[in-house]
């Protein structure tokens, strides 16, 4: 959940984008949105976030789409608002150069890595009910989530922050390093990012094998603390 209610309108709301854009793009031919399934849709998602009865009104929301995707109208038919696209956005949707792709790939990463490097994660000791939580970013929590499963806001609906993501975010934060040492071919990775899973996995892989070349293994592929952290923090319980 977002801790953070207010961030969870335009993380919602920037997925709503998405998906209408999306469906667009995937269409065949024309695409009609009805103003009150997107409205439930939008009010769903930030339920799903942690909003408590989210505040959704349904001409504010239109105004927003209107105004963030100039190409969509707004019918009235009946007591249903329709909200449609001009029928050269299709064309328009399509015309992005790779270049403008990479700066913006390389612009979240930038972010996502900033956001990384600031978020400290040490393990205590105990694998209590919030720690992953405590642990990673919810940025990073977000993106993984949309490459896995897709950013318009059904997607993230559906499949929620699974295992596997929380696992993913959880190797990205801990493989992370503020700088690289030429010349390296192993760092040493920051107990301000050691998060629960590489440090579960390192305790588990030796208490069922007792094998340090195992748990080397796991450690070089970035996937578990060192065999050393797995000692250290064994002699701490």
């Amino acid at each position: 959940m977002v801790s953070d209610n207010q961030g969870a309108y335009p993380l919602a709301f920037s997925e709503l984008v998405i998906y209408i854009v999306e469906s667009k793009s995937n269409s065949g031919g024309p695409t009609v949105f009805r103003l009150a399934e997107l409205v439930n849709l939008y009010r769903q998602r930030l339920e799903q976030l942690g909003v408590d009865a989210p505040d959704v009104n349904s001409t504010r929301l239109k105004d927003k789409l209107l105004a963030e995707l100039p190409e969509l109208q707004a019918h009235k038919q009946g007591r249903d608002v329709l909200l449609a696209f001009q029928e050269d956005i299709g064309v328009a949707l399509s015309q992005s150069s790779d270049y403008s792709e990479a700066m913006i790939l390389a612009k979240a990463a930038k972010i996502l890595r900033r956001h990384m490097l600031d978020h400290k994660s040490t393990f205590d000791g105990t694998f209590h009910e919030r720690c992953i939580e405590e642990a990673i970013p919810r940025s990073l929590l977000q993106f993984v989530g949309m490459v896995e499963h897709g950013a318009d806001i059904k997607s993230q609906f559906r499949f929620g922050a699974p295992k596997t993501d929380l696992a993913i975010v959880q190797l990205l934060l801990y493989n992370c390093f503020a700088r690289y040492k030429e010349g390296k071919t192993t760092h040493r990775h920051s107990k301000d990012r050691e998060t629960p899973f590489p440090v579960y996995m390192g305790m588990y892989v030796f208490a069922k094998t007792r094998k340090k070349s195992l748990v080397e293994l796991l450690h070089e592929h970035g996937i578990s603390v060192s065999y050393d952290r797995v000692l250290e923090i064994s002699a701490q319980l």
